[in-house]
């Protein structure tokens, strides 16, 4: 009951603060601001250069720093799944992080359909080629905003940019440099839960320097075992507890620094975490843990050489280790605690790229670029003996590398007055590189086998795009555009797997690919009503896809392969009103239909993608320092994954949930510019359950989600 004693003092020292005469201005207030404007503001993720959003060709969603704080955002998993057409699934998966489909299509496994930047930084890790949320685990307080661009932007980023690229920016770009951005804030929740966080940042006229540190804790004891898997448990996950809990505990450390000269910049970023996941099977006590470090630095060239040509270049290097520690008692040791294995990757990269922009006249814009990503070290040490991995190392042997090579080009044209076309092109090569398995489960007889993945034919990745705007209020947008997913290492060792232990004839995987056609309309009806309609196709052609099960003998096994054929259809509205000056609200309703196209499943609905999503976003402020909102966000019923092998699903379907987030947001000038919000996930309590995915075919009853909770947070500004 602690928490609901400090949420009491917390709300009566709200209300106190409201009798201060004091009250400040702390939000950017975009109720202000005409609609017109908001259509005219400038995003860099869709082409790397500032473009109006009625320009850009693509369906865009910008969060900014004003609504973070206004509807109380606690993560970035939190923001991601309150965006219309993202629904989350939280598998427990074994790397850590959270999984999001995307209009209709969901990739069982890592978050890999979309690249994932901070501040223009790619954040991946190349292993399985994933934007794991664990290890990105930026804290909300830091970002300044998201730029959210939906649809193929492989041309723009190449491999994986599949479904769009999220770029998250904590740099402040306020104009007046008089004006330095601190913040200092507490948080305690529910579940333990405690977090320090600190922004420095100084600036003038050509430098400017800002810095993010935050330590997060909490000691989430999560649902019962029961209750996603049917009791008794299978024998040899040594659980006879019916009322086993999943431990969900999770801390980290995040820190970053962006430094920027004139036309400079050098930008910071690591982050270490720690937290439960569940690897096959569930595990009690400690759990399993997976433990992450990562680190990247990048120096950037941003400069404009006249009025007709500008320059960005970037490069940048990346450090990244996992260590997973499984502890669980197993078959081979039911008597104690049994430590029964770790996993532990490590990999370093580097890339590199140069982008010019050139005005050839009034009407046309040329963009250009080269880009090389380089994985010069890659070590995965796996030593689990309960699924039969006894000491065994995945390696690129030392003097190899993997590299992929690069170059684009887009023309932006102006037929006629406010009618645009956009066409542009992406070449892009994966060199040849070798997979290596040495097994060390015979120290004195290590066994050695490698193979070479070669990708013979370069990949020619296109779009188009015609963009109307008739006025600053309404604009027509008619795209087209392709993109590809390069099978990683991680999946192409997967597959060498097979023929390393069992002589099993393979075939390395091919890339994903994905073609979409989409018609946007968006439309300032009024100064106080905006609407945004979509219609859009997908078809999605030889996906890869996974799948954990046990074999006859009780030991985890898999199979990987491309073998994925889906297409998605679907219509996409919003609706944006401002009842009155100080009240907004947002809605987004989105009916679609995904079809599964693969020989032997056309008569069977696909797993994890949902007909309907809606979504709803209100925000009142009644008084210049108090903000109050709700959020609520559906997710239609969605069936786990097809098992041709034993001709049913892995799993139950999860039924429809619906969703409620409630904040309360308070400034003053009792202390500086000081502030407190009072933040309610899953304010109704509702029962989240997630279908079974390849990860948590252990839990055919469905994952779960995190019930109702509460975070209080007070900071300064300055």
């Amino acid at each position: 009951m602690k928490i609901y004693s400090q949420l009491k003092n917390a709300v009566a020292l709200l209300f106190l603060l409201l009798l201060s005469n004091a009250a400040a201005q702390e939000f950017e207030d975009l109720f202000k601001m005409p609609f017109e404007d908001l259509l005219n503001i400038e995003i860099t993720t869709a082409a790397k250069k500032p473009e109006k959003v009625s320009e850009i060709p693509a369906s865009i969603v910008v969060i900014t720093r004003d609504d973070i704080e206004k509807y109380g955002y606690q993560s970035l998993q939190e923001i991601l799944e309150n965006v219309p057409g993202f629904y989350m699934i939280d598998d427990y998966f074994w790397m850590g992080g959270y999984n999001f489909g995307v209009r209709g299509f969901y990739s069982t496994g890592v978050f890999n359909d979309l690249i994932i930047l901070v501040d223009g930084v790619n954040m991946k890790e190349d292993y399985y080629d994933s934007y794991n949320l664990a290890k990105i685990n930026i804290p909300v307080e830091a970002i300044d905003r998201i730029e959210i661009v939906r649809g193929p932007m492989s041309v723009i980023y190449g491999s994986g940019a599949f479904l769009g690229a999220i770029n998250i920016v904590t740099k402040h770009n306020t104009k007046n440099i008089n004006v330095n951005d601190n913040i200092a804030s507490v948080l305690i929740g529910s579940d333990k839960a405690q977090k320090i966080f600190l922004r420095l940042s100084r600036r003038n006229k050509d430098f400017s320097i800002t810095a993010n540190g935050n330590i997060y804790r909490n000691k989430r004891i999560g649902p019962k075992i029961s209750d996603m898997a049917p009791y008794p448990f299978p024998e040899f996950w040594g659980i006879s507890d019916k009322n086993a809990r999943i431990r969900q505990r999770y801390k980290n450390q995040y820190f970053n620094i962006i430094a920027k000269y004139k036309d400079y910049s050098i930008i910071f970023n690591q982050s270490t975490s720690t937290q439960n996941v569940v690897d096959g099977a569930p595990a009690l006590l400690d759990g399993d843990l997976s433990r992450i470090n990562n680190a990247s630095i990048s120096l950037i060239l941003d400069k404009k050489i006249n009025d007709k040509l500008s320059v960005f270049s970037k490069i940048s290097s990346f450090f990244y280790s996992q260590l997973n520690e499984y502890d669980m008692y197993s078959q081979y040791a039911p008597q104690i605690k049994n430590i029964f294995g770790y996993a532990e990757q490590n990999m370093r990269s580097w890339e590199g790229e140069a982008n010019l922009f050139y005005n050839i006249s009034k009407n046309t814009e040329l963009t250009a670029g080269i880009f090389t990503h380089i994985t010069h070290y890659l070590q995965t040490t796996i030593n689990i003996p309960v699924v039969n991995y006894d000491n065994i190392l995945y390696s690129l042997p030392p003097d190899e590398n993997i590299m992929t090579q690069s170059a684009w080009a887009q023309v932006e044209t102006k037929l006629i007055p406010n009618f645009k076309t956009i066409a542009g092109l992406r070449i892009e090569k994966l060199n040849d590189y070798t997979l290596s398995i040495t097994d060390f489960s015979d120290i004195e007889n290590p066994r050695y086998s490698e193979l070479t993945f070669t990708e013979d034919k370069m990949s020619f990745i296109p779009r188009l795009a015609f963009i109307l705007t008739p006025s600053n209020s309404l604009s027509f947008k008619l795209m087209y555009g392709k993109a590809i997913k390069q099978p990683s290492y991680g999946q192409n060792n997967e597959v060498f797997k097979a023929y390393h232990f069992n002589n099993t004839p393979i075939t390395l995987l091919s890339p994903a690919r994905i073609s979409t056609l989409e018609f946007n309309i968006t439309a300032n009806i009024s100064n106080s009503i905006n609407t945004n309609f979509s219609v859009f196709h997908n078809d999605l052609d030889n996906l890869i896809t996974r799948e954990n099960f046990y074999n006859e003998n009780d030991k985890l096994a898999w199979r990987i392969g491309n073998s994925g054929k889906m297409a998605t259809t679907g219509m996409e509205f919003s609706l944006c009103v401002r009842p009155a000056k100080n009240w907004k609200i947002e809605t987004s309703f989105i009916i679609q239909k995904t079809r599964n196209k693969q020989t032997g499943f056309k008569n069977i609905e696909p797993g994890y993608a949902p007909k309907t999503l809606s979504y709803l976003k209100t925000n009142f402020t009644p008084f210049k320092n108090l903000s109050v909102a709700l959020i609520g966000r559906y997710v239609g019923k969605m069936y786990s994954m097809w098992d041709i092998t034993s001709g049913k699903r892995i799993g139950m379907p999860s039924d429809p949930s619906l969703v409620m987030d409630a904040n309360i947001r308070i400034s003053s000038n009792w202390i500086k510019r000081n502030f407190i919000s009072c933040h309610i996930y899953n304010l109704l309590n509702t029962t989240i359950r997630y279908p079974a995915t390849g990860n948590s075919k252990w839990a055919p009853l469905g994952t779960i989600g995190m019930g109702r909770t509460f975070f209080i947070t007070f900071g300064i500004k300055w």
